[in-house]
C-alpha cells in the first residue's frame, strides 16, 4: 500500500546451495534451511541476532514450514526407510509424524511436506505413495 519499504535483512549463503526459507506466522522471524550443514537459521527481523538450530542424526530434506503456534517446523528428512513429515522444534529435537517407505531416490520430487492449519489442530499433508501390482501372463 506505501510502495517499496525498507530492506529487512541480507545475508551470505552459497549461492549454488539447495534452500528452503519460511517467515513466521507472526511475521517476525525468517526461518533458512540448510540441508548440507544440517543447520536452520532464524533471522530475526527487529534486529535481534540471528539463531542456528543445529539438527543432528538427522539427515534433512528439501521441505521447511513454520508451525502454526512458530513452536518449530515441519520437515521432511530421509529415513532408514524412505522419508517422512517431521515436527522439529526451536532446540532441534525432532518428532516423525508420517514416513512414505521407499528410496528417496525413487520417490523423486516427491518427498512429503506438510502445512498447518492456522489454529494448529490440523496439519495437511502432501505425500505420494508408490504402490503397483505386478501379473504374469503364461501363454499369452
Amino acid at each position: 500500500m506505501k510502495g517499496r519499504g525498507r530492506e529487512l535483512l541480507r545475508f551470505d549463503l552459497d549461492p549454488a546451495g539447495r534452500r528452503s526459507w519460511d517467515v513466521s506466522h507472526d511475521g517476525t522471524r525468517i526461518a533458512v534451511l540448510d540441508p548440507p550443514e544440517g543447520r536452520i537459521y532464524i533471522f530475526h527481523l527487529d534486529g535481534r541476532s540471528p539463531e542456528q538450530i543445529t539438527v543432528k542424526n538427522l539427515m534433512l530434506g528439501d521441505a521447511l514450514v513454520w508451525s502454526a503456534d512458530d513452536s518449530g517446523f515441519y520437515v521432511d528428512p530421509t529415513t532408514a526407510q524412505g522419508t517422512a513429515v517431521t515436527y522439529l522444534d526451536l532446540n532441534g529435537t525432532p518428532r516423525q509424524i508420517w514416513e512414505v517407505r521407499g528410496s528417496r531416490n525413487a520417490l523423486a520430487n516427491q518427498a512429503p511436506w506438510a502445512i498447518p492449519s492456522p489454529d494448529g489442530r490440523h496439519l495437511a499433508i502432501n505425500g505420494s505413495v508408490l504402490s503397483s501390482n505386478l501379473w504374469m501372463l503364461e501363454n499369452f
